[in-house]
């Protein structure tokens, strides 16, 4: 039990060491991106949510380009959920002129789902997001010099509102202006706090290696244990046969030193108070064989040698140890055999086990 324990101790310890390899990487991402903390704009939001911008357009020869980059941040207040639909760089008409700030009404909205692409400036972000009401989503560039993405806040949560790049909204503008059909896809992205934010891929990766290599440990683990009580069952097996057949072997040369006789009519033991052989119970008769164990006590030859050999080394009477005898001693799964003094030929223990009569006088060649 004690062996067993201390094996899953060790995988434990295996499985939280990967873990903490994993938190270590992660702590490390973290303090490099939040190097700069102590330099945190006061008017930034300290928590906020990334957005991954997914365009799909067509090129002039055909050919279909996708293109996905995490340059969008959910304005505060903002529905922060998934959209998709074609981009529009919406127009404006206001002192004769026609603008992409969206602090007029829309000109020429689509009548399917639009993402609108404003530029940024002209009227707080509340107006554009009435005039864009029937978008699903709306985008926000920066129309200055700034390439950061500025603090933005709504007050309402209807559509999804995101903030991207000067350089980003541009280039976008510039595909749609320029005639082209740009498919935009919105994708919440990573939740942030202070410039540190949470790499979920990196963070499942993590995870999901973890788990494996535990699997693969336990596995193994398992599969070692197996083998190993497989092979101590078999050990087991091969030292109680080796040892059944030293304790056979030594029996009989135990009963190699022993004395037989043949039991005479005049004998004194088939009298009319004769004895019996107090392991069968029955009275001798002439023509039996007996065995004379070194103690002196005597029984039938084909009952006392059954007694001994199926482990019973001892005299049925007085208990005395055959082996002592022949300086054999047997304690347990172990024995000392200081001197067997065993032949080469005999009884094997398949021919014992075949005997049948329990008087056989011919069990034993043994004399």
């Amino acid at each position: 039990m004690a062996h067993f324990v201390k094996e899953w101790n060790c995988i434990v310890l295996t499985m939280l060491f990967i873990g903490l390899c994993c938190f270590n990487v992660s702590v490390q991402s973290k303090a490099t991106v939040s190097a700069t903390e102590s330099e945190w704009p006061l008017d930034f939001p300290e928590n906020y949510t990334t957005a991954y911008l997914s365009i799909t357009f067509n090129t002039t020869n055909g050919s279909i380009v996708n293109e996905i980059s995490e340059t969008g941040r959910y304005v505060m207040g903002a529905n922060i959920t998934s959209v998709s639909g074609v981009l529009v760089h919406v127009n404006s008409f206001k002192n004769g002129t026609i603008n992409h700030y969206g602090c007029d009404p829309i000109l020429d909205e689509p009548k399917e789902d639009w993402i609108a692409l404003v530029k940024r400036g002209m009227c707080d972000f509340q107006l554009k997001l009435e005039n864009a009401k029937k978008a699903v989503g709306i985008i926000v560039y920066d129309g200055g010099r700034n390439e950061s993405l500025a603090n933005m806040k709504i007050s309402t949560d209807a559509i999804p509102v995101i903030f991207t790049y000067k350089s980003e909204g541009e280039r976008i503008a510039n595909l749609t202006d320029g005639g082209t059909r740009v498919f935009m896809n919105i994708t919440v992205g990573q939740k942030c706090s202070r410039g540190v934010c949470d790499d979920n891929e990196t963070r499942l990766i993590c995870k999901v290696f973890l788990f494996a290599i535990g699997l693969v440990i336990v596995c193994l683990h398992e599969v070692y244990r197996f083998f190993t009580k497989t092979i101590q069952t078999f050990r087991d097996l091969y030292e109680t046969a080796c040892l059944a057949y030293r304790r056979y072997s030594a029996t009989r040369a135990a009963l190699a030193n022993t004395q037989t006789r043949k039991v005479e009519q005049t004998d004194e033991v088939i009298s009319d108070d004769g004895d019996s052989c107090v392991i069968c119970m029955d009275l001798y008769k002439a023509g039996d064989k007996l065995r004379a164990l070194t103690c002196g006590h005597e029984f039938h030859k084909g009952c006392v040698d059954r007694w001994l050999l199926v482990g019973h080394p001892k005299c049925p009477l007085c208990k005395m140890d055959i082996f002592s005898d022949i300086g054999v001693i047997i304690t347990g799964r172990e024995e000392n055999s200081l001197n067997l003094g065993l032949g080469d030929g005999g009884l094997n223990s398949t021919e014992f086990l075949t005997a049948s009569t329990h008087h056989d006088n011919n069990l034993l060649p043994v004399e």
